[in-house]
């Protein structure tokens, strides 16, 4: 959780998480579903799974981030829609 953190305030680069999470699930592909100690495997699996969703972070932000801004921009056009709506009966 705190990696994902520093990479969306930059602090850690993306390609840096994004290289970790491959070679993380890689790994798990390669060598980790095949260990014989069942333990060593859900290790593995949480691993790469959350190094994974790491990569995933400044993908989450930017979408959020694109979503709140159409989202006031449409509160915007309403707000205005309002505004003139108001107007116009305010003058009859």
């Amino acid at each position: 959780m705190i990696e994902g953190v520093l990479v969306a305030f930059h602090v850690i680069p993306w390609w840096l998480a994004v290289a970790a999470a491959a070679v993380l699930v890689l790994f798990y592909f390669w060598a980790g579903r095949s260990l014989p100690s069942d333990t060593a495997r859900q290790v593995f699996w949480i691993g790469a799974t959350s190094q994974a969703l790491v990569a995933l972070v400044p993908i989450l932000v930017a979408v959020v981030g694109t979503l709140a801004l159409v989202a006031v921009g449409g509160l915007a056009v309403l707000a205005l829609v309002a505004l003139f709506a108001e107007a116009r009966s305010g003058a009859r």
